[in-house]
């Protein structure tokens, strides 16, 4: 009896323990494929975040608010700007082959207009601190010529209406005097080449009203230069009788002959 009890008592303990271990290593797994999801799921987050972070400009996609992508073809001169954003007028970027210009602003008056064209004499717009005037058209002789700055006196350019003549030189004795009114008789400027003087005084003779030397007898210009006025005095044996007539050795000019000189 006390044999067959013994084995009963050492089964029992036997069951226990195989009981105990069971259960342990069913905790074991439920905690392992807890964890094993927890993981699983702490993962499939950080990953969704991370995928959804934003657009990448450059990456060749359009996405977000990115206007245009082409991936490495993004450039300042090209179609889709390095921020990804369409090429505009005023964007900072010259858009070769369609914009001169971009200097980023929308001023009118500077290097470069708000239209990206380049500012030029003759656009219609003044550009500060270069152009004191622009009136846009080809004219000449208005207020404005093709210069940009304004019509005065000596420019060159005959201003229509106030203006008689502007030959652009500094000289005032030619057919346009520096006051640009054309030269006449009797103002007072002797003109090269037409004039021999003009109300100015004259040696050994007068101004005529025509701008020409009357000279007081016997008195002549023979050199033609009016300037010394009538220097040629005829009785002398340089001008005996007329202008460069001069008397030989051995005579005079008496009156308006040579003669020779008496012993």
């Amino acid at each position: 009896m006390r044999g067959i009890r013994g084995l009963l008592v050492a089964w029992v303990v036997v069951g226990v323990a195989c009981s105990g271990g069971a259960g342990q290593g069913e905790t074991s797994g439920a905690s392992s494929s807890t964890g094993g999801e927890a993981t699983s799921d702490a993962s499939s987050s950080s990953g969704g975040a991370s995928a959804g972070s934003g657009p990448i400009c450059g990456d060749a996609v359009r996405e977000g608010d990115e206007e245009c992508d082409l991936g490495p073809i993004n450039a300042a001169a090209g179609v889709c700007t390095p921020e990804c954003k369409d090429a505009a007028c005023g964007d900072g970027y010259v858009h070769a082959g369609v914009e001169a210009c971009d200097d980023g602003n929308a001023a009118e008056d500077d290097a470069c207009h708000g239209d990206c064209t380049i500012a030029l004499c003759g656009d219609g717009t003044i550009w500060s601190g270069v152009e004191a005037c622009d009136d846009g058209n080809p004219a000449d002789d208005d207020a404005c010529p093709t210069t940009c700055q304004p019509a005065v006196c000596g420019d060159g350019f005959v201003f229509a209406g106030m203006e008689e003549c502007d030959d652009g030189n500094g000289a005032d004795d030619d057919a346009c005097r520096n006051s640009c009114k054309k030269a006449v008789c009797g103002d007072g400027v002797i003109q090269q080449g037409v004039e021999a003087c003009d109300g100015n005084e004259v040696a050994n003779g007068v101004c005529t009203g025509a701008c020409t030397l009357g000279c007081n007898n016997p008195w002549r210009d023979c050199d033609t230069n009016p300037g010394n006025g009538c220097e040629a005095f005829i009785g002398s044996n340089s001008h005996c009788g007329g202008c460069n007539n001069s008397c030989g050795d051995g005579d005079e000019c008496v009156g308006t002959k040579c003669v020779p000189i008496r012993p």
